[in-house]
């Protein structure tokens, strides 16, 4: 061969090695199964990620828990089984401790767009103690959403409070539980994939979640009757919490690729959360589900919970050991009042409210 060819094609094949070396794979968790919105969108951001960064970051999202487990994720992203995960905070509630307010709080949290932003305001700025949680993990928190409302949802039908008096109600969750009780209900603990086999062979009588649940569950067969009345968003969802060894060994470029995505994503699960409930709901009524307007006894007694609940949460985050619980409970509350405001001025821009996102909080996060 020439030499001055050979150099050339050398030089090439050099250039090659290294940005074949340079680029990663990421390995990325979800329990949930592959039609779950938030498995979907993994996948979807993963599709960005690689697109903004040339392809030099690419993944691959490992999905109805053949890698990892709902309870098992967040140990797998500590020691590096994965580069990341999708992480349900109360599910790892005594190491997320400092976390969970905002998931104690969901009675209080109406309005997704809202709960949203305040989740990721107290989790990354506002809440040093909340940092640390996620730092023992050996874990990132880089993003979350919100998903819409719950909604109890039954096998049989329901016209007045009295229907619900002893009827098992899966839920998660210390304040949600508290919340059905005081509806006169008794708490079953299930998995979220056990919910369908639990209707239909009678260990539970309804769930609290959301309406996009009858399709991704496969509820819509056993369920009978929706309360159309919202309960509370759960927030602070964790779509792809990292490995901190494998966020640093991004670039800085790469990084603020990924990070980049974030604000865009919090639109894209709530949105998602909402086309989903709506497609629920017409399918659901299509299959004879009634979905009903609240009972006002059932309206009261909800009233009555969040008038008399926030000693109960603090009580419980002293109980995982939060040393200063009635302030994080103070402060997340004005945190949800914060973004109440401020997302009504967006008046449903979802740039506007992208733009606030980047402003308040990732401008102002430390990774």
């Amino acid at each position: 061969m020439n030499r001055n060819l050979w150099i050339v094609a050398s030089a090439g094949l050099s250039l090659l090695v290294v940005a074949t070396a340079d680029a990663r794979e990421l390995k990325i968790n979800s329990w949930l199964p592959p039609r779950a919105i938030e498995t979907r969108m993994q996948e979807d951001m993963l599709k960005d990620l690689a697109k903004a960064t040339n392809n030099s970051v690419t993944g691959k999202v490992f999905a109805g828990g053949q890698l990892l487990g709902a309870r098992a994720s967040l140990s797998g992203i500590r020691d590096g089984v994965v580069d990341g995960g999708f992480i349900v905070p109360t599910i790892n509630s005594s190491e997320l401790k400092h976390t969970v307010v905002v998931h104690n709080l969901l009675p209080y949290s109406l309005h997704p767009y809202a709960a949203a932003a305040a989740a990721l305001e107290t989790i990354m700025v506002g809440c040093a103690e909340c940092k640390a949680d996620w730092s023992k993990q050996n874990a990132v928190y880089i993003g979350g959403h919100a998903a819409t409302s719950w909604n109890v949802m039954c096998t049989g039908q329901i016209s007045r409070l009295d229907d619900l008096k002893g009827k098992k109600i899966r839920v998660t969750g210390q304040s949600a539980t508290r919340l059905v009780k005081a509806l006169g209900m008794v708490a079953v603990n299930l998995t979220p994939p056990e919910m369908a086999p639990g209707l239909q062979g009678g260990q539970i009588d309804c769930v609290v979640g959301y309406k996009a649940w009858l399709i991704d569950y496969a509820m819509l067969d056993t369920v009978k009757t929706v309360i159309d009345y919202p309960l509370g968003t759960y927030a602070g969802l964790g779509l792809v919490v990292m490995n901190r060894k494998s966020f640093d060994a991004l670039s800085a470029a790469e990084r603020k690729a990924l990070l980049d995505l974030q604000p865009a994503y919090v639109v894209r699960g709530i949105r998602d959360y909402e086309s989903q409930d709506k497609l629920a709901s017409e399918k659901g009524k299509a299959k004879g589900i009634k979905f009903i307007a609240a009972p006002k006894d059932f309206v009261a007694a909800v009233a009555k919970y969040r008038a008399e609940d926030i000693p109960n949460i603090v009580a419980d985050l002293k109980k995982l050991g939060v040393a200063d619980a009635d302030t994080l409970v103070k402060n997340h509350l004005a945190m949800l009042e914060k973004w109440d405001k401020l997302v009504a001025g967006t008046k449903g821009d979802p740039k506007a409210y992208e733009a606030l996102l980047r402003k308040e909080i990732y401008s102002k996060a430390n990774f």
